[in-house]
């Protein structure tokens, strides 16, 4: 089986058709795996992408370090998600770096913490998740600490590289070493879903649904 982690068009159909509860449910159980379902998001699209990573620390300073925070965005490649341990006292991403990143192909952005400008992002049709919203900005307040770092969150460990998918139930991130299984293994499910809910509306009984798919 080819490797179709990089085919976008393989990539876009599972990010459009499949669900957290599908990731969830395939790696129920897998401590490599992690799931959060305490973030907020702008629209109703789904993130489906490569982590990169920024870390921002809370410091009262002058120097926000853009020097290095919005070159680092702004070398992203198409099909990345820009993914931020931040704050939930002040907010680090915004109208501005969503325009940004919609420039260079990043397919969304995740924040762990405080993001703003929530309306005009949604208005950008740009998928952005967060675990919070405030419109206090990060000046004076903190600054980009490092880029592409592994950072802990709840205990685990988001490292650049790996992979995270995101809906409106919640946010699951897994390694790169598991993604190709993980992605063929929810393309699959895809389609038997859609084949359950052809045969719900051609009127199929639930008995003979549990006997054709072992229960669902």
């Amino acid at each position: 089986m080819s490797d179709k982690r990089f085919d976008r068009s393989y990539l876009t159909a599972i990010c459009e058709n499949a669900c957290s509860g599908m990731f969830s449910d395939l790696t129920d159980g897998n401590s490599r795996v992690r799931l959060w379902s305490n973030f907020k998001s702008t629209g109703n699209q789904n993130i489906l992408g490569v982590v990169r990573t920024v870390e921002i620390e809370s410091v009262i300073t002058s120097d926000e370090n853009l020097a290095i925070g919005l070159p680092f965005l702004d070398s992203l490649n198409m099909g990345d998600v820009f993914v931020v341990k931040g704050a939930d006292n002040f907010a680090y991403f915004g109208e501005m770096m969503a325009n940004l990143a919609m420039r260079v192909g990043v397919v969304g952005a995740l924040v762990f913490g405080a993001s703003r400008d929530s309306r005009a992002i949604e208005k950008l049709n740009f998928p952005l998740f967060a675990t919070s919203f405030n419109p206090i900005d990060i000046k004076g307040r903190g600054r980009v600490k490092a880029v592409d770092v592994a950072f802990l969150i709840d205990g685990y460990e988001v490292a650049p590289f790996s992979w995270v998918f995101a809906d409106s139930d919640g946010v699951v991130c897994f390694p790169d070493d598991l993604a190709e299984d993980i992605l063929s293994n929810v393309s699959i499910l895809i389609d038997k879903e859609k084949l359950i809910l052809k045969q719900i509306a051609e009127n199929v009984s639930g008995d003979e649904l549990a006997e054709i798919h072992d229960g669902f």
